[in-house]
Parts: C-alpha cells; sequence; structure tokens
C-alpha cells in the first residue's frame, strides 16, 4: 500500500475527473441508466482508491510518536461519533433559511468543524468527558527518547 500510494492518488482523482466528465457529456437521470450507474461506478472507485492512497501516504509520513500524533488518535473515536451529530444539527437548522444548497453546505461544514474544534478542546481537558469516550487520563503518553 506504501509502495502504491502515489498511483492509488492518481488513480482517485482520475475516477473523481472521469465522474464529472460523465456528468458534464450525458444526461444522468436517476434510477438504473446507465450513465447513473457509471458515475456510481466512478464515485466508489475514486473513494476506494483515495482511501488506499491516505493510508499509503499515512504510514510512510505518520509512523512514528508524537504527543500530535497521540493527541489525534486518542479523539479520533470520540469526533468520529459526535461529528455527525453536529453536521446533522447545523443541516436541519439551515433547512428553512432559503439558502442554496453551495452556502448550505460551506456553512454546516464550518459550523460542524467550529463545534468539533470546541468539544476537543473540552474532551481533552474535562475527565468525565475523557472517561465517557474511553480515552486515556491525561499526561499518560509515554514518548520515546528523541520523539516531538
Amino acid at each position: 500500500m506504501e509502495r502504491n500510494r502515489l498511483a492509488a492518488l492518481l488513480a482517485g482523482i482520475a475516477a473523481f475527473i472521469a465522474r464529472l466528465g460523465v456528468y458534464r457529456l450525458f444526461e444522468v437521470p436517476p434510477g438504473w441508466s446507465v450513465a447513473n450507474m457509471a458515475t456510481q461506478a466512478f464515485r466508489g472507485a475514486a473513494a476506494w482508491f483515495i482511501v488506499v492512497a491516505a493510508m499509503g501516504y499515512g504510514r510512510r509520513f505518520l509512523n512514528r510518536e508524537s504527543r500530535a500524533l497521540s493527541a489525534a488518535r486518542d479523539l479520533s473515536f470520540p469526533l468520529y461519533l459526535l461529528h455527525y451529530v453536529f453536521l446533522t444539527a447545523a443541516t436541519y437548522l439551515l433547512l428553512g433559511s432559503g439558502l442554496t444548497a453551495w452556502p448550505r453546505w460551506a456553512i454546516s461544514v464550518a459550523g460542524t468543524w467550529l463545534c468539533v474544534a470546541l468539544f476537543t478542546a473540552v474532551a481533552r481537558h474535562v475527565p468525565v468527558v475523557r472517561g465517557f469516550f474511553g480515552l486515556k487520563k491525561a499526561g499518560t503518553l509515554k514518548l520515546k527518547p528523541g520523539a516531538t
């Protein structure tokens, strides 16, 4: 995986561009149409290749101990659980706003990032929240000499 990370990234980008090309060149009706099935196939291929590329780059560049990586590892599970709650709440609050899709999307994503950042600050420093999500006690990180 690490060895093929660039090829996977390029294949993912190519599949994404191919999907956009199908939308640009053909009418893509919903349902069981050839164009719709092609766009969904390109969508799946792009997602798969980009995940493989991310794993390869992560294995290559994030395979060491550090305080930042340890904090990210500890907070990944609670953030994975809660980001959807924040995203759903932000999206629901914008339903009757009269905004078009792109501004609603941008506000939802920005609101979700803000809530996730605030929750991260709380989760790192409030023992009850740490325990609720199974996080280690603060200060239990053991670094090897020379690690940052």
